[in-house]
């Protein structure tokens, strides 16, 4: 088939299609009439989709390219653009997703914050394990899974560990990473960036030096680390700057940084803030070329730095028997 031709099929999409789609979902979307309403494009589109009549009208925009399926929950209400979604992705992969529930779930506290194009959810099993007694406090375990025994053989682990004492525990450190780049132009530059940021003696004579190497300095320099953590923590309630450790290579310093991130694993979080202390640096030295990762974090990969200085949470626990 041609592309013209592909395209008059989609524009040409079958009313008696579109019913066959609705009628498979009409207890959820009920009052739907038996053909499109017959309004223009534009009018569909401008019209905000509040009426339940619409529903046709939205899956042949959608069929004919109008508007995305990732764009229904900003027209409609968020079961209805699921519902909707839902019927678009059954035409499109030619598939049936009646096995997938989607009913009796909330999807306004997943819209915009951890799953996007939502369809359904899938239902695991939650099994118990415990009490486990730690740190002093007997806690039971839910474990989701669908791999057999595997509760049982954690509930044991969990009895033998109270019964002789308990556990005991202590963090180590509490910190994730992101490292931004600065790359100069020449190693010069670079190394007077480095040492600006490490050497705090050396702050007001190196203030008029070459770039790179002011720069290092600067980011070691007491003085400025707390315009740096006001700048970094102002993105986020949670992050919490801790530390920044330039290395240098050639003409580029790489900036280390490392907060705590409550309780999320904050890799967006420290991003964000990271950037945003970026761009103060760059204001003091702007000839650099920011890069709001060097590779150096390191993150989902392992590297030597990482067991060296450690990564995100490092705790430890002992047997109180």
């Amino acid at each position: 088939m041609s592309s013209i031709e592909a395209t008059q099929s989609t524009s040409n999409f079958a009313v008696d299609e579109l019913n066959q789609l609705l009628a498979d979902y009409s207890d959820s979307l009920r009052s739907i009439p038996d053909t499109p309403t017959g309004k223009s494009e534009t009018e569909t589109l401008e019209s905000g989709f509040d009426q339940e009549e619409e529903n046709a009208d939205l899956l042949r925009l959608m069929i004919d390219g109008k508007i995305k399926h990732r764009q229904l929950e900003t027209k409609v209400a968020h079961e209805r653009a699921v519902e909707l979604r839902r019927l678009y992705i059954e035409h499109e992969a030619k598939t049936q997703l009646t096995n997938l529930p989607y009913k009796n779930y909330d999807y306004h506290l997943v819209s915009g914050a951890c799953c996007e194009n939502p369809i359904g959810y899938m239902t695991i099993p939650v099994g118990c394990a415990g009490p486990l007694l730690i740190d002093n406090e007997l806690v039971y375990l839910p474990l989701a899974t669908t791999e057999g025994a595997l509760v049982a053989s954690i509930n044991r682990g969990c009895k033998v560990l109270t019964e002789s004492g308990g556990i005991k525990t202590a963090v180590l450190k509490d910190a994730m990473t992101r490292a931004p780049l600065i790359a100069f132009d020449d190693c010069e530059e670079a190394i007077r960036c480095y040492n600006w940021t490490q050497d705090p003696s050396n702050y007001p004579m190196l203030k008029e030096s070459e770039e790179a190497i002011r720069c290092y300095n600067w980011t070691q320099d007491p003085t400025n680390y707390p315009m740096l953590k006001e700048r970094f923590e102002s993105t986020s309630r949670f992050a919490k700057l801790q530390r920044i450790t330039p290395h240098y290579a050639a003409s580029c310093v790489y900036l280390r940084f490392e907060a705590s991130t409550g309780d999320a694993m904050g890799m967006n979080m420290i991003s964000k803030a990271s950037q945003a202390a970026m761009e103060l640096i760059h204001q003091k030295f702007p000839s650099g070329k920011i890069a709001l990762s060097g590779n150096l974090c390191i993150d989902k990969k392992a590297a030597a730095i990482n067991w060296i200085e450690g990564r995100d949470c490092a705790a430890t626990a002992e047997n109180n028997g």
